[in-house]
């Protein structure tokens, strides 16, 4: 009894001393955070204008990240990170848009919208630099570049029409189920901090910046049924883009 006693209290110590002669090449990561979208995916402005770059009425989200790090030299690591985010379309934006092609002049919309929903693969390269003489705080700036998989949101609208009484008549709605974008390039650059808890455990807080413009080519025809080359092509861009504030906890292997 006081044998084995002994070994649950001592073994532990034993593995941690181990760990610590022997430094870990490999970790992993799972960080969470607020994503802010920025430029034309938060744009949320109103225009009957045909653009190129369609704004992406974003809301403030939330992103997730599982990074697997293998430590290339005392300072420098390669990086494949797997992640993903979601932010929700600005409601009162979308009516805006709509109410602009009222004709009546009395016409009022109500949208019900889907998120925006982005996955990303993404491989790189951080450093790690000390910032105290004990070695538990460490500076670690990041730069990724990859692939990114995302559908253009959809959305449900019912229109209303004002009458002389103050009351409001449904006359009419519409469902648009989105579309699915083709895999577009895309890169983020960040810098944070990692505390290193133990020498297995260690946590982490960044800031960093993503981007990616996936777009979409379709044909216009104005003549019905479309003779031979009547259509004139188009390409739409969807720029998005976001700022992400992230906390995680990590373990070496």
């Amino acid at each position: 009894m006081n044998k084995a006693f002994c070994l649950l209290i001592f073994l532990p110590l034993t593995l941690d001393c181990h760990a610590q002669k022997h430094e870990s090449k490999f970790s992993a990561e799972i960080s969470i955070g607020p994503s802010l979208p920025v430029g034309k995916f938060a744009d949320k402005s109103v225009s009957k204008d045909t653009v190129t770059n369609l704004p992406g009425r974003a809301n403030v989200g939330i992103a997730l990240a599982i990074a697997f790090n293998y430590r290339v030299s005392k300072i420098f690591s390669a990086i494949l990170l797997v992640g993903g985010q979601q932010n929700k379309q600005n409601v009162q934006s979308m009516n805006n848009y709509f109410e602009l092609y009222s004709t009546s002049g009395n016409d009022v919309y109500r949208t019900q919208t889907q998120d925006w929903k982005i996955g990303k693969i993404m491989a790189g390269v951080s450093l790690k630099t000390p910032m105290s003489n004990s070695n538990k705080i460490y500076f670690k700036p990041v730069l990724l570049a990859g692939v990114l998989k995302t559908s253009v949101p959809g959305y449900h609208y019912a229109i209303y029409q004002l009458l002389t009484n103050g009351s409001a008549q449904p006359v009419g709605f519409g469902t648009h189920s989105g579309y699915a974008l083709a895999w577009s390039f895309c890169f983020q650059a960040g810098t944070g901090v990692s505390y290193q808890y133990n020498s297995r455990v260690f946590f982490s807080g960044n800031i960093n910046y993503f981007h990616a413009t996936p777009s979409r080519s379709y044909t216009v025809y104005t003549i019905f049924p479309p003779p031979p080359g009547n259509g004139k092509p188009y390409e739409v861009n969807y720029p998005i883009a976001a700022i992400n504030v992230m906390v995680g906890a990590g373990v070496n292997f």
